[in-house]
């Protein structure tokens, strides 16, 4: 029975107009290395791509004046944001940025905290205050004391 199995399975007969026949095919030529090759070997053989071509010359030229022309165009819409103040200080939103910008930097910040931080704000009229002067006087002996 193998050998029969072996005749029969090459003879088996499949329809060549088939879509998946079809898209086999057209698999094979877009995945052939050779069809790759001699397509790209004919694209270079049509095209001038040396850097100093005239083509390429003229397209980096438009692009380099389209690019100035958009700046300029650009920098014209800019021009009715711009502050007319003669310092910072004369506008509240620039010196508002910069009191920001120096309350944010670390330096400012030690500098700040350094001479901020031997100073001890407590109101005297505070609790635990009055409770702590109270607890030291029931614990001093200098009131039992007089001396001579």
């Amino acid at each position: 029975y193998k050998e029969a199995w072996e005749k029969d399975k090459t003879m088996i007969h499949i329809m060549p107009d088939t879509p998946e026949i079809n898209l086999a095919k057209a698999n094979a030529v877009n995945y052939s290395q050779k069809q790759y090759k001699g397509a790209w070997d004919e694209l270079k053989s049509s095209y001038d791509l040396r850097a100093d071509a005239i083509p390429i010359k003229t397209a980096k030229a438009s692009r380099e004046i389209a690019s100035d022309y958009k700046y300029k165009l650009e920098h014209e819409k800019q021009k009715g944001h711009y502050v007319g103040v003669p310092d910072a200080k004369g506008d509240s939103k620039i010196q508002f940025a910069l009191d920001v910008a120096k309350v944010q930097s670390e330096r400012e910040y030690k500098k700040h905290f350094a001479k901020l931080k031997t100073q001890c704000h407590l109101p005297v009229d505070m609790m635990s205050i009055v409770q702590a002067k109270l607890g030291q006087t029931l614990v001093s002996d200098a009131d039992y004391r007089h001396y001579l």
